[in-house]
């Protein structure tokens, strides 16, 4: 895929952020992590992905590294104080439990 310019950049997130608008609100988890670590997770109230990302971008939280977004199905929302702050996996694990990074997912699908 060709790189963006930046005019091009902000004509697909204003027409994102203008689809998102018409969704219904909900809690979005989003977690960061580079090629090696898992860098923090957060928990968001959004209409969609990309306003997901732009809340916490205008929160400052921002770790670096990739960025994955998912939906959160209301029986696994955390209480709110967890919300808009960037969060350890021990922190995650108080209310996930059983909540694994993705690369001990790889290693155990690689292991058999």
């Amino acid at each position: 895929m060709a790189e963006l310019t930046q005019k091009q950049f902000e004509e697909l997130l204003a027409a994102r952020l203008a689809e998102e608008a018409n969704q219904p609100a909900q809690v979005w988890y989003l977690s960061f992590a580079s090629e090696e670590d898992f860098l923090g997770g957060a928990i968001v109230y959004a209409r969609g992905p990309v306003t997901a990302r732009t809340a916490l971008t205008a929160r400052r939280i921002n770790p670096g590294g990739q960025c994955m977004i998912i939906p959160i199905p209301p029986e696994y929302v955390p209480a709110e104080s967890y919300f808009n702050r960037l969060l350890t996996l021990d922190e995650l694990k108080t209310f996930w439990p059983d909540m694994t990074k993705l690369g001990e997912l790889e290693l155990e699908d690689e292991q058999g």
